[in-house]
């Protein structure tokens, strides 16, 4: 099954990626692998990462706690430049893509990576990130109205009886 999995995303990898259907068939094929070979303490903000484009919601933030503290912290413009917030994604992608011996066409060019991380934000849009039991962050996409880039808006998750 590794095998087969490393095909064809060896095949996806070598494409421009130029859908959020590739990014998170790509995604999804990198959680397999993961889960097929569970590593002891690496790669858990990738597992993160791939896990945030399949789901409906995130609870667990524990391993990218860093990331969104710098997003909380920074809230004036916390969206400015999603690219940022995504090097920890990318840090560990590059090795696992360098581990599995997968092609990284991906970082090819600036090009290549800011349309990935395009396409990424448009999947994360669409899943809230729950910070505890306090806050729930959500990525807004940009407008091309008001030439925005988009931004992290932060609600305040209130219990009510």
């Amino acid at each position: 099954m590794r095998d087969e999995l490393t095909y064809k995303l060896s095949i996806e990898l070598g494409k421009e990626i130029a859908s959020e259907s590739q990014v998170v068939y790509v995604l999804s094929r990198i959680r397999k692998l993961l889960e097929l070979n569970p590593p002891k303490d690496r790669y858990q903000r990738l597992k993160f990462f791939c896990d945030w484009t399949l789901h409906t919601q995130i609870n667990n933030t524990k391993s990218v706690e860093d990331v969104i503290k710098g997003i909380l912290g920074n809230q004036e413009g916390a969206g400015h430049e999603l690219a940022i917030h995504f090097n920890a994604l990318h840090k560990e992608l590059k090795a696992f893509l360098g581990e599995y011996g997968l092609p990284m066409a991906l970082y090819a060019s600036d090009k290549s990576l800011q349309d990935f991380n395009k396409l990424l934000s448009e999947i994360y849009a669409d899943t809230p990130l729950m910070i505890g039991k306090e806050y729930k962050l959500t990525w807004t996409r940009p407008s091309i109205e008001d030439g925005t880039d988009g931004a992290f808006k932060k609600d305040v998750i209130t219990a009510g009886f």
